[in-house]
């Protein structure tokens, strides 16, 4: 048996230790490696020699592996999906996506690679810095066949750098304009590389939803701490451009890198606020093997090596224990932040785009049905919309009283952000 992936390339002791009947791991891209596999006449001479390949008694001996990545995209064989059980291939959703959709999302990329070095990101450790393109008419004609002969109605591209190439991006989103399908970029985009012409390329594809990877609002935890190349002011205008075209705008935030302060963090929550986005993912900074953030927290023993183990890939749960960072105040503060910026000062709901902010409140408690401040300024939503029967008001009011009074975790939360919380009294 064997495998590759993510896991297997950033952390083979964990998947040798766990499963135990693994025979060999592939590091990084497999296409090259798999081909070599295929070919030979003699399968455990290519692992044990091969740059890509790592059985467990090579990895106990200490073997070194590399990738061999493919430099042409193009190369790739196009998919034969009619042999894929898709339906054994499910996916996560989200606010801002269907989640009543039958039909689940592909998932698909458009390039490889990442020339940055953000401080969290393990990408260029395992696809290389140098970018690497499927062409526009390629990438198009692989779409095609999934609309034509599968019926997809939903599309996530997974690049980590998709609109680096402005032309490139432009022509793939007029290509996709005709097919009329639901367009994520789950991944989230690069904030430079927006201006008026990919926006207005987003807007023609009928984009409805963009995430920006924005990360942190603190000038300091970008530039010092994330070695991240974003703008602040540019990103406010990005979002005013986006937003003026009636597209979503989400934005991630990541709190907890070493040395982050307090202050930093309020600068964050203050700009998040300020700049008005529609909804934010905010997570806790996950020290990932292959990334600089992991480097850091070995050498100054900023993690433990049963959290590590543990948590690997958790981006929920603090586990870095650095100076200006507390793992468990952490965690707590990432679900406030969530709280805080997507409810309580809501930019849909402070603006008066009811409409809007119903939408959003109304997918948060279907999928996550006891989520009390979900219910709560759904209700105050729905009170702000004329002609709203009074027993939906009541109806999403009484829910949330009732999971703050069987929950106190609802509970504090409630009373940390100051809600009512006497059923008896005017809401």
């Amino acid at each position: 048996m064997i495998a590759g992936g993510t896991v297997p390339t950033i952390a083979p002791e964990i998947v040798f230790n766990e499963s135990l009947n693994i025979d060999a791991l592939c590091f990084s891209e497999g296409e090259l490696p798999f081909v070599d596999l295929l070919k030979s006449d003699d399968i455990s001479e290519v692992i044990r020699e091969h740059q890509s390949w790592l059985s467990y008694s090579d990895f106990i001996k200490g073997k070194t592996v590399k990738a061999k990545l493919i430099s042409e995209l193009n190369d790739i064989p196009p998919v034969v999906y009619s042999l894929i059980d898709m339906s054994q291939y499910t996916v996560g959703t989200s606010v801002m996506h269907n989640i009543e959709e039958d039909n689940p999302p592909f998932i698909m990329i458009s390039s490889r690679g990442c020339p940055f070095s953000c401080t969290f990101c393990c990408i260029a450790s395992k696809q290389g810095k140098k970018m690497r393109f499927y062409t526009a008419e390629r990438f198009l004609a692989d779409v095609d066949d999934l609309v034509v002969n599968h019926n997809m109605k939903r599309l996530w591209i997974s690049d980590d750098q998709f609109l680096i190439d402005k032309k490139r991006a432009i022509d793939i989103l007029t290509g996709l304009a005709k097919y009329n399908i639901d367009i994520q970029f789950p991944n989230g985009l690069s904030i430079r590389f927006f201006d008026e012409d990919v926006i207005k390329a987003f807007k023609f594809a009928n984009v409805k939803t963009v995430i920006l990877a924005l990360e942190s609002g603190s000038e300091r935890v970008l530039k010092e701490l994330m070695n991240k190349p974003v703008d602040l002011e540019h990103t406010k205008k990005v979002v005013k451009m986006l937003r003026d075209v009636k597209i979503c705008v989400i934005a991630t935030i990541i709190y907890g890198m070493p040395y982050e302060t307090a202050e930093n963090r309020k600068e964050c929550r203050d700009y998040i606020i300020d700049t008005g986005f529609d909804w934010i993912w905010a997570y806790t900074a996950s020290p990932l093997k292959g990334s600089k953030l992991f480097d850091i927290c070995v050498e100054n023993d900023f993690i433990k090596q049963e959290d590590f183990l543990e948590n690997n890939s958790s981006i929920f749960t603090g586990i870095i224990n650095a100076p200006g960072v507390n793992p468990e105040k952490i965690s707590k503060e990432v679900y406030q932040l969530n709280l805080d910026v997507n409810f309580v000062n809501n930019f849909s709901y402070k603006n008066g785009d009811y409409d809007r902010a119903k939408k959003l409140f109304e997918q948060i408690v279907l999928k996550y049905p006891d989520h009390a401040f979900g219910y709560y300024f759904l209700s105050k939503t729905l009170k702000k919309i004329p002609h709203t029967p009074l027993s939906e008001i009541s109806e999403s009011m009484n829910k949330y009283f009732e999971i703050i009074h069987t929950d106190k975790v609802w509970y504090d939360h409630a009373k940390h952000f100051q809600l009512c919380t006497d059923k008896h009294s005017e809401c």
